[in-house]
This record gives structure tokens, sequence and C-alpha cells, in this order.
């Protein structure tokens, strides 16, 4: 997105119809009963992995991988899950990104005839353009090609964990099964949300996941609140242009020297992509408990320092 917004190129998003389908036939036996609509008594052999196997987003990957190579795009060596694609003069002319099915594209006016033949080897669904939805982000591309990101349809269906009136007087009470799980859904929900565009709960998150094993009923009410928080404040995030030829690694971390009710410690960092000017794009952020013991407030500050690099 920063590198899009700098170029001053559309971003753009694909979706592929039933997309383990048009993986390539794998080369392992697979039986499978067939649904009750089959009207038969013979078992099934997949040619395909279809959904449910534990290899079937690794082999609509390696389908996914080889028919981009195919068109000349390379794989990024830090995230595989990256393409990016130069012309004869070794200059970037597009960008394309998969989140499994879902793909993001940009590039220059020739980089469509890239993704016009990989449509032609996929079944292609929905696609978006300026102001669309992507993996429950909502995207919006101004006039000046900044791009700003959000997640507020997705936040608007979280919902409060319901406690009846009798289980709110006893705070220490240990949780419920029923109740765990419905915790470990809502930290499921926010641990998206923070990861994606609201760096601002992920201590309250990462904190709410520590405790699900030995949860008491404060617990819900904290994650209660920080739901009713993300959905109360409003938050975007903007990517603008960067001079990419002055761009550099802005990095800021700290801690807090036990403050977690084990007597842990929190470190946490965020990433920026700078340039001369000092416009910035956050590109990483991450709030988790410190993995070695410190003894003073100076080791963990520094150690949180360490792991941010």
């Amino acid at each position: 997105m920063s590198i899009s917004a700098s170029m001053f190129w559309t971003v753009n998003s694909i979706d592929i119809k039933t997309a383990f389908l048009q993986g390539d036939n794998f080369d392992r036996e697979v039986y499978v009963q067939p649904p009750k609509e089959a009207e038969t008594k013979k078992l099934w052999k997949l040619q395909k992995c279809v959904y449910g196997l534990a290899d079937a987003s690794r082999q609509w990957y390696l389908k996914l991988r080889k028919e981009i190579m195919k068109v000349g795009g390379m794989v990024n060596s830090f995230d595989e899950g990256l393409f990016y694609f130069l012309d004869n003069s070794e200059k970037l002319f597009g960008l394309l990104a998969c989140h499994v099915d879902d793909i993001l594209w940009c590039g220059a006016a020739e980089f469509r005839v890239v993704i016009d033949k990989l449509s032609k080897v996929f079944v292609i669904g929905k696609t978006g353009s300026d102001t669309f939805k992507y993996v429950g982000i909502n995207i919006k591309q101004g006039s000046d090609d900044s791009l700003i990101i959000t997640q507020d349809s997705y936040i608007e269906s979280l919902k409060p964990i319901y406690m009846s009136s009798e289980r709110q007087l006893d705070k220490d009470a240990p949780i419920t099964e029923d109740e765990r799980t419905k915790m470990r859904v809502a930290v499921g929900q926010l641990n998206w949300i923070s990861c994606m565009s609201r760096p601002d709960i992920s201590f309250d998150v990462s904190v709410a996941s520590s405790k699900l094993k030995s949860a008491i009923i404060k617990d819900i009410f904290a994650i209660n609140k920080v739901i009713k928080r993300v959905k109360n404040d409003k938050s975007f995030m903007t990517f603008g242009y960067l001079d990419l030829g002055s761009i550099y690694i802005k990095s800021y971390s700290d801690a807090s020297y036990n403050n977690l009710h084990d007597g842990g410690s929190q470190g946490g960092h965020i990433i920026f992509l700078a340039d001369k000017n000092n416009r910035c794009c956050p590109i990483e952020w991450k709030s988790n408990r410190l993995k070695r013991v410190v003894r003073s407030a100076l080791a963990a500050e520094s150690l949180a320092c360490a792991e941010r690099l």
C-alpha cells in the first residue's frame, strides 16, 4: 500500500472462485464419503485437494505461485505471499499479494496485461477498485492515490459476551467452558483487528489471550470493555505518498516492567516506512509478553528494543 500510494498506482482486489478446486491434481490417494445429495453408496476418490484437508491451502498456493511465475512474477524473499514484477530495465512495474484466494494488486498501466493472463487461467469472482473490502478491511483510495483503511464494518459485527446479572456479581469466579468458548471467539476477532488496523488494542488483546486458560469473570469484563472501545473510538490508517528514493525504516519500542498479572513484563514496537520529508506509513506493530525474565525497567526496555530488530 505504501509503494502503491507513492507510485500513484490504483489498488485492486480479486477473489478466486472455489480456489482449492482450481489447484493441480495431487498425487496421494484420498477417499471421502459423498454427501447425501449424491444418492450413492460408493466412495469418491478426490482428484484435487479440497477445503478441509490439511494441505489444501498449500496446494492452492503452489498452483497460484506457479502461474504467477509463468507470467514473470518473482517471490519476495521476506514474504512468500508477495510477488513483484520488473520490466526489461529492472524497474518495478507491478505488485501482487495473496491471502489464500483473495488477491490484492497494483501496478503501472502495462501490468494490466499480466492480470488479464491470470484471469484466463483462474475463474475470477468479485473484483474491487478504488473503494472495496479486502479480507475484512475497508480500503478507499483518494484522488491523490493515498489509501485509507478501516475495519468499521467488521467492528460493528462484534458483540459483547453476555453474562447474567447473577454471574456478574462474583468478579473473581472462574468462567464456565461455554463462557471460555465465547471469550476465545472474541479474542480471535479482536486479534484480527489489532493485527490489521488497530495497534491501539494490541496490548489488551495480548493480555486477554494469556488469560484464556484460567480466566475469571473480571477478564470477560475487560474483553467487553475493549469491544466497546473499538466500537466507540473510530480509527483509520492512511498510506500516503513517500519519496521512494529516500525511504528508510524507523522503529519505536517500549516496555513495562512487572506489569502483568503474574509478574511478567510486556513489550511492544511499531515500525514505519519513512522518507526524508518526515512522512511515514506504518508497516508492522506488535505487543507481546517479553520472553525472558527481567529484573528492571531498563532490562525490559532493552529486551523490547532488541526484539524489534
